[in-house]
């Protein structure tokens, strides 16, 4: 029994002395192990390895190396994403197209046209990039960033054109935006929007306060004609046409910082709402999503791309402004077709691509808000604010507007009021406004010059 009892503990034994040995042996090695990835991590100096030291002294630099690495690299990714967005960027092989031709000197025709083609995918880049900055900055200091820069390059060109003197250019420029975001772009989009949808549907609440603000705009641009007209003495009519003008601009500017409230603070409730059939086609994945995810822009990418795109755009409507008086002497273009017709349409082309991309897609709030909204944004914004820094100019800028401008601008008013009104829109609609401003079009290319036309066919300035 004691030998059973011996031979039994000493085999009991024997595996716990084994566990233990291996346990030993584990804890040894494990031990090493964690030596060396401290070692590695800590980075210890082996005088066998002399690059160790070299290796450790240059972790910092190389940190903020990399750091400075990935921020370029997302910079240029954030960039090409944005110039690649739109297939209007292609035309931005023109900006050096159209400086080249101004520097040597060339047709003045071809000077106008290279720069004026140039303008277009630039008014886009600025576009989006505002729209990017106004983003990541809130609501308040958005709202500022899109009133400044959102009509960034109508402002340029009519500044530059008022520097030149050529105040009939902005005159005829400042009537011709209105006639462009109102019978052509709205057009197009209810062109375009009607052929693929039978009929569709907007927000009337909005719309009819639009209709109210276009209406007024359009009062405050034909009283200036109308007073001018009741004086006998052209003299005493200019200068306090001239007064008015300016009075008149004034108010205008506050009712724009009124409506920019009432827009975005008080009752942006009314501009948020969208038809519930809309919202019905929106809550699923389909032909809107391409157009909802577009590609942003970093702060910095933006804010760069915003600056470089306001000096290219000053740059070529500085030499697109140049060449006009040369183009309208050597050429049959008339200096009412390229204020009315060419320089709102270069002015608004991305304008043009937003609100049509967005009707055929079913978002006609978006296209007429686009439309609509930048006509009333240039009439009680832009112009009253070009009379104002004529006046700092002493320039004689005035609302005084051709007879011929004024009509067309009372009767684009009232046919946009009254088909917009009923919040919905069809293909015909838009062809009438559309075939409203050829006719405008054609009138403007025939229209005489400053020596061939009467009292009632001249305005101010």
């Amino acid at each position: 029994m004691h030998r059973i009892h011996s031979w039994a503990k000493a085999h009991a034994s024997t595996p716990n002395t084994q566990s233990q040995g291996q346990n030993q042996s584990n804890s040894q090695s494990s031990e090493d192990a964690s030596a060396q990835d401290a070692q590695v991590k800590e980075g210890i100096r082996d005088p066998a390895c002399p690059e160790s030291e070299k290796d450790a002294n240059q972790t910092p630099e190389r940190g903020m190396f990399v750091r400075m690495k990935d921020g370029i690299v997302r910079f240029t990714g954030h960039t090409k994403r944005a110039l690649c967005h739109s297939w209007v960027n292609v035309l931005l092989v023109f900006v050096p197209v159209g400086i080249a031709v101004e520097a040597a000197g060339l047709n003045p025709g071809l000077i106008f046209a290279m720069n004026a083609i140039a303008i277009i995918p630039l008014a886009g880049l600025l576009s989006h990039a505002t729209e990017c900055v106004a983003s990541r900055l809130g609501d308040t200091v958005g709202a500022l960033i899109n009133v400044t820069f959102g009509n960034a390059v109508e402002l340029i060109i009519f500044s530059i054109a008022l520097v030149k003197n050529e105040i009939r250019i902005v005159q005829a420029s400042l009537l011709g935006s209105i006639l462009a975001n109102l019978l052509l772009i709205l057009g197009m989009a209810f062109l375009l929007g009607g052929l693929r949808f039978q009929e569709q549907i907007y927000n009337s609440t909005v719309t009819q306060m639009s209709a109210c603000l276009l209406s007024l705009s359009v009062m405050s641009l034909l009283l200036p004609t109308a007073f001018h007209a009741s004086w006998s003495d052209s003299g005493d009519a200019d200068k306090y046409t001239l007064k008015v003008s300016r009075g008149t601009s004034v108010v205008l500017l506050l009712v724009y910082v009124l409506y920019i409230i009432f827009q975005l603070k008080s009752h942006a409730y009314l501009y948020a709402s969208i038809p519930q059939q809309i919202i019905d086609e929106e809550s699923h994945p389909g032909v809107l999503a391409e157009f909802m995810n577009k590609p942003e822009m970093s702060r910095t990418a933006a804010v760069v791309m915003l600056l470089v795109s306001t000096g290219l755009v000053a740059v070529c409507a500085e030499f697109l402004v140049d060449a006009i008086p040369t183009m309208i002497e050597s050429s049959s273009v008339s200096e009412a077709f390229i204020g009315l017709i060419i320089l709102p349409i270069v002015g608004n082309a991305a304008e043009h691509v937003t609100a049509v991309s967005v009707a055929t897609k079913n978002k006609m709030d978006l296209a007429i808000g686009v439309s609509v909204g930048s006509s009333i944004q240039i009439a009680i914004f832009v112009t009253p604010l070009v009379v104002i820094l004529g006046w700092c100019m002493d320039k004689d800028m005035s609302l005084y507007f051709t007879l011929f401008e004024t009509i067309c601008l009372f009767v684009t008013a009232f046919v946009v009021n009254f088909l917009v009104l009923d919040g919905r829109s069809n293909y015909l609609e838009g062809s009438l406004l559309i075939a409203a401003y050829v006719i405008i079009g054609v009138a403007a290319f025939y229209y005489p010059g400053s020596g061939q036309s009467s009292d009632l066919g001249t305005a101010g300035g």
